[in-house]
C-alpha cells in the first residue's frame, strides 16, 4: 500500500514538472531542445495516467468476478437447503387440512394460529412420519444459517456489500430469535404437545396482541406461548429475509 501511494506521488510531481517546464521553455525561452524533452515528458506521463486508470478498471472487473463467482459457488450449496428449508417453511406455517405439497411459495400472510400443527408430523417427503415439523425445520435453519455464517467468514463483499448486509440480516435473526430449546424441549411430551397447539389455534393471536402491548412485563412473558409468538415473529422476517437474498441473487449473481 506504502509503495503504491509513494509511486502516485512520484507521478503527479512528474507530470506537474513536466507540465511547467513545457510552458516555460515554451513560451519563455528560446531552449527548443528542453521544451521538446519537456513535452516528450508530459506526454509520457499522460499516457502513464491513461495505461494505470485502464489496468486498474481491467482489475478492479476481475476481482469484482472473482467475488461474484465465489458467492455463485456459496449459493448452489445454499440453494439445496433452501429448497428443503422453504418446504418447511411452509408446513409450518400451514395447518394440516390446509397443506398443498405442490407450492413451494411462502405463504404471504399466516397468523400464528397457523402454526397450530407444528408438532405434527411432516407429510412432505423425504421427511416422513418420524419427526414433527418444527424439528424438521429447525434442522434445515441451523444449516441455512451455518452455511451463510461460513459466507461471511469466507467472503469480503467487497463488491456485494448488500448481500452481506442480507446474509447478515438473517444470521442476526436466528442467533437473537432462537426458541429452539424451548420449544423442542416439549416434543416428548404428547400430551403437552396437544395442548400446546391447542392453546396457539385458540389464544395464540390474543397473547400475541398482548404481549406487543407489554412486552416488558414478565409475567406476560413467563406464558407458555411466548416462545411461539417469538418463533411467528422470527418467521416473518425470515421470510422477507430470504425473499430479497433471491432476489439478489437472481438479479446480481446468476449469469443472465
Amino acid at each position: 500500500m506504502l509503495k503504491g501511494i509513494n509511486f502516485l506521488i512520484l507521478k503527479i510531481i512528474l507530470t506537474l514538472i513536466s507540465a511547467c517546464a513545457a510552458l516555460y521553455f515554451g513560451n519563455w525561452s528560446n531552449e527548443s531542445i528542453l521544451y521538446d524533452i519537456s513535452v516528450g515528458v508530459f506526454s509520457a506521463m499522460v499516457l502513464t495516467w491513461f495505461i494505470d486508470e485502464i489496468s486498474s478498471r481491467i482489475d478492479e472487473k476481475k476481482a469484482r468476478e472473482n467475488e461474484r463467482k465465489k458467492i455463485f459457488r456459496a449459493h448452489r450449496i445454499i440453494e439445496l437447503y433452501l429448497t428443503y428449508y422453504i418446504a418447511l417453511f411452509i408446513e409450518l406455517v400451514t395447518p394440516i387440512c390446509r397443506r398443498n405439497n405442490n407450492t413451494l411459495d411462502i405463504p404471504e400472510n399466516f397468523s400464528i394460529a397457523d402454526l397450530e400443527d407444528l408438532y405434527r408430523p411432516s407429510l412432505r417427503q423425504p421427511f416422513g412420519y418420524t419427526s414433527s415439523c418444527i424439528r424438521n425445520f429447525y434442522i434445515y435453519d441451523n444449516h441455512l444459517n451455518r452455511c451463510f455464517q461460513e459466507m461471511l467468514l469466507n467472503i469480503d463483499f467487497k463488491y456485494y456489500s448488500e448481500l452481506e448486509e442480507i446474509i447478515n440480516n438473517f444470521v442476526h435473526e436466528s442467533l437473537n430469535n432462537n426458541m429452539e430449546n424451548i420449544i423442542l424441549s416439549y416434543e416428548t411430551n404428547s400430551a403437552q404437545c396437544d395442548s400446546i397447539m391447542n392453546d396457539i389455534a385458540t389464544r395464540g393471536q390474543s397473547y400475541a396482541e398482548q404481549l406487543e402491548a407489554n412486552n416488558s412485563d414478565q409475567y406476560i412473558r413467563s406464558n407458555i406461548l411466548f416462545p411461539y409468538v417469538v418463533l411467528y415473529n422470527s418467521l416473518i422476517r425470515k421470510r422477507d429475509i430470504i425473499r430479497r437474498y433471491q432476489k439478489y441473487i437472481d438479479s446480481n449473481i446468476k449469469m443472465q
